[in-house]
């Protein structure tokens, strides 16, 4: 049969499904990948071989001036004599002795909090030098200049809302900002999905807990690039299971289309470039085809997470602190998790928050932050390795609304604004340093040196005040280009110029 009878033998309906049921296949099966890209094609599909291009992305956004300071120690303060450490003023909020820091490498010193980090420190990059926040409450904003560079408060030509899809209660904690650049996980999804037909779209779990503290996911007008919001586990967890039943409506809908490719035959395969594999196989790969398309089971997985499991993701890790409940770092990454071994998401966000702490930082506010960043983290890390696709992956972990300085009482609106990616396409390190610049008060003075961006190393001439930064736009593109987004692209947003950090990017 000539391809386009075959082709008006199908509704556009059908095709729409049969490109859907060949996409879930390809997420399944060890079915010959030439076979599937043949069948694509044919039906106005994209001819696309499963792992080409193919990544996975995970931004983690994480609000109220998230501290890492428990997390990552900078070089510069892990190695300082007579560093002078408490809870109030200009005194480090660091509470472990030099001595009692983990050397992971690479200038990545961690504390007794984030040491379950040790065993990734070689593919996990912290860049804690970034442009700072400009919310008017201490630093506080919902979408941060690594997130969307250009982001502001001119509403001009061409600068779009960044609220309007995750609304707030109050202008306080979620600053009404304007945009030209979407935010990473919306631009990955947008990448992914023109690849590959039948993914399904990204996601993010609104999981702060207060809901004057959200955070801006920002499509910046891009069709397409827009990602499903879901409020808590439970809804997550009953949509997916919404989209529970066979790719194709009936068995004998499936047998027909089966019997009509199998009337292409292999003389016509191979005029159309077909592999001579591919064609000797033609009836057995259609067959298999079949069962995959029509089974008894989907593909989808299983999101119930069992008690064991559970412990397992959230186990040992301290509980939310002074804001609403909402559904544990640990719990949505196990979601993410199983989603991504599927095949049948690739982009995921998820957002978390802690008590907004005005004035000195205690011993036990700061271990809690640290370890409600770092068990997780390990534990998402190991099950991505452990499943295989760890190294086609990107974690990229925000601080929203601005990180701290070193000192005890300090805001987002000095000191640090942090970005931490992890994943098999990063070089790791702490890239810049924080040294101790002098006495200060009841404390030290700080001094920022941002890497140098040839090389990765921290610059000589540091500062103690807000310049010499990594600009939002350089962690923007540096996030893109890990994520193997292409240049035309990521390179269509004015206010994201910039080039991408390459010291930080394995070849």
């Amino acid at each position: 049969m000539k391809s386009r009878k075959l082709r008006e033998s199908l509704t556009a309906l059908d095709r729409r499904q049969l490109l859907c049921a060949l996409s879930g296949a390809a997420a399944t099966a060890t079915l010959a990948r030439g076979a599937r890209a043949d069948l694509l094609a044919l039906f106005g599909g994209t001819a696309w071989a499963a792992g080409a291009g193919e990544t996975f992305f995970i931004e983690v956004d994480l609000r109220d001036q998230w501290d890492f300071g428990h997390v990552f120690v900078p070089p510069g303060l892990a190695t300082a004599g007579g560093l002078v450490r408490g809870s109030v003023g200009r005194q480090a909020a660091l509470y472990y002795g030099a001595d009692e820091l983990v050397d992971a490498g690479g200038g990545i010193y961690l504390t007794g909090d984030s040491a379950a980090l040790a065993p990734h420190a070689d593919s996990i990059a912290v860049l804690d030098l970034c442009e700072l926040t400009l919310g008017p409450i201490h630093g506080h904003e919902a979408a941060n200049a690594t997130r969307s560079p250009g982001r502001g408060y001119d509403g001009g030509a061409g600068r779009l809302p960044m609220w309007l899809n995750d609304p707030a209660t109050s202008d306080g904690g979620n600053v009404n900002h304007y945009g030209t650049t979407p935010t990473p996980a919306c631009l990955h999804n947008l990448a992914q999905k023109q690849m590959t037909a039948g993914l399904a779209n990204g996601f993010v779990f609104k999981g702060v807990g207060r809901p004057d503290h959200t955070v801006y996911h920002f499509a910046a007008g891009v069709a397409g690039a827009e990602l499903d919001r879901f409020q808590t586990a439970d809804d997550f967890v009953v949509a997916w299971s919404g989209r529970a039943g066979r790719l194709l409506p009936s068995k004998a809908q499936t047998d027909a289309l089966v019997q009509a490719l199998k009337a292409l035959d292999r003389r016509a395969l191979l005029r159309r470039g077909a592999a001579e594999a591919t064609a000797a196989g033609h009836d057995t790969d259609l067959n298999a085809l079949g069962a995959l398309i029509f089974a008894d089971q989907t593909a989808l997985p299983d999101l119930t997470l069992s008690a064991a499991e559970r412990e397992a993701w959230c186990g040992g890790i301290p509980a939310q602190v002074g804001t609403s409940p909402s559904t544990p770092l640990g719990e949505q990454f196990a979601y993410i998790s199983r989603l991504f071994k599927s095949g049948l998401a690739r982009t995921a966000a998820a957002e978390y928050g802690y008590l907004d702490i005005h004035g000195g930082r205690t011993e036990e506010q700061v271990r809690t932050m640290g370890k409600q960043l770092a068990l997780p983290l390990a534990r998402l890390i190991a099950a991505l390795k452990a499943d295989g696709i760890y190294e086609r992956t990107l974690i990229a972990v925000y601080a929203a609304d601005g990180g701290r300085a070193p000192a005890a009482d300090s805001y987002g609106s000095e000191g640090k604004n942090n970005v931490i990616l992890a994943g098999g396409m990063i070089r790791g390190g702490y890239y810049g340093d924080i040294q101790v610049a002098g006495p200060d008060g009841d404390g030290n003075l700080y001094r920022y040196h941002r890497p140098d961006a040839a090389t990765g190393r921290p610059i000589e001439a540091g500062t103690i005040g807000n310049d010499k930064r990594v600009s939002g736009a350089e962690a923007w593109q540096t996030v893109m280009a890990a994520l193997g987004v292409p240049q035309a692209l990521r390179g269509a947003f004015p206010d994201a110029a910039a080039a991408p950090l390459g010291f930080l990017l394995r070849a």
